[in-house]
């Protein structure tokens, strides 16, 4: 039996869904801006808050056929990026692609990751993307003081995000609140 979206038959009005900052809507387009550059919150706090954004975010699923993900990228290099933060950072994304993914007419989702400096490890959360079920994507990227490049589908780095996305986004989605059960 296939699960439907309650949104479809009777959509919350915009102006009666809860707000949320990394949540905006623009021009019938919802925007998700996460940032990790300036970290003001703990991680805690960043927990809860994602939560919140799920809870949220299938509010838009009727009015949504372009979707925007903003991801700024934490200014200390890739490599030495505390693990238990980054599987945080893999967490989140998993759990905003699988709301995306229950969105009956979304068509399209976009992504940016905003860099001070290159480095292709920067671009990881962008494996998420191939999560998607039936939306097309397309991934983009900005490094500070150049202008947006998208990554074409047939470069090789998008063939190491694939295996990026094969290795660490292939555990199963856990809500929040939600345990794993042994």
């Amino acid at each position: 039996m296939e699960i439907t979206n309650p949104n479809r038959v009777t959509p919350t009005p915009l102006d009666k869904i809860d707000r949320h900052p990394n949540l905006s809507y623009w021009g019938g387009i919802p925007v998700i801006s996460i940032d990790y550059q300036t970290q003001i919150q703990t991680p805690g706090q960043n927990a809860a808050s994602m939560s919140a954004l799920s809870r949220i975010l299938p509010d838009y699923s009727f009015w949504a056929q372009i979707t925007t993900i903003e991801i700024r990228t934490p200014n200390i290099h890739p490599s030495v990026k505390p693990e238990a933060e980054y599987k945080a950072h893999i967490k989140t994304m998993k759990l905003i692609i699988s709301k995306l993914n229950s969105f009956p007419d979304l068509l399209e989702v976009r992504m940016c990751i905003h860099m001070e400096h290159w480095h292709i490890l920067r671009l990881k959360l962008g494996a998420g993307l191939f999560g998607l079920e039936r939306a097309s994507w397309n991934l983009f990227f900005k490094v500070e003081g150049s202008g947006i490049k998208q990554i074409d589908s047939r470069c090789f780095g998008m063939l190491r995000l694939k295996r990026d996305w094969l290795r660490e986004f292939q555990e199963p989605i856990i809500e929040p609140g939600e345990r794993m059960l042994s």
